[in-house]
């Protein structure tokens, strides 16, 4: 390839880069108009949990989603991507930090399921108390360790309309 076609396409090439970062920016920035965050906390029991809810812009009652952690200390912000998602179709997502990590009070590492669980079912309450949620369309996603939550969670409420179960697992914690 001659120097001056090299030249050429490297300038091609980075036009269609500045064009792709421009369209990006204005499609991310208008979609930050669309959705609000909301820095929220609830209790379930003697701890406070602390998260974010990402509400699309609506005047019609939503269907809510909570998102359930994997293993380990977990601030829940690293789901922002699905929560945002979900906000996008129209879904309210909390998104919360695991009990002892983040804001959140609590130690996870001396808490057996029934616990995550409950935490995971005082935020299904919080949302089917909100205004803008529809009470009977809050349900559970969860990834990996969640997965094993939002089951326990589900089979001990019927306050959870739906589970969505993400790299779930076919065998019991132990």
């Amino acid at each position: 390839m001659s120097q001056h076609a090299f030249q050429c396409c490297r300038l091609n090439f980075n036009l269609v880069v500045r064009v792709c970062l421009v369209i990006c920016f204005c499609a991310s920035f208008t979609f930050a108009q669309n959705l609000k965050q909301e820095s929220v906390s609830f209790q379930n029991g003697e701890v406070q949990l602390s998260g974010t809810l990402f509400l699309p812009n609506s005047s019609e009652k939503l269907p809510a989603i909570v998102v359930l952690h994997g293993s380990g200390p977990d601030e829940g912000l690293q789901y922002k991507i699905y929560a945002e998602e979900f906000a996008k179709a129209g879904i309210a997502t909390l998104v919360f930090d695991k009990r002892g990590s983040g804001k959140s009070g609590g130690d996870w590492r001396k808490r057996p399921f029934k616990f995550m669980a409950g935490d995971a079912l005082s935020a299904v309450m919080y949302l089917q108390n909100r205004p803008e949620i529809s009470p009977a369309k809050v349900g559970l996603w969860g990834i990996s360790q969640g997965s094993w939550t939002l089951a326990y969670a589900a089979a001990h409420s019927p306050n959870v309309a739906f589970v969505i179960s993400v790299a779930g697992n076919a065998i019991s914690p132990a």
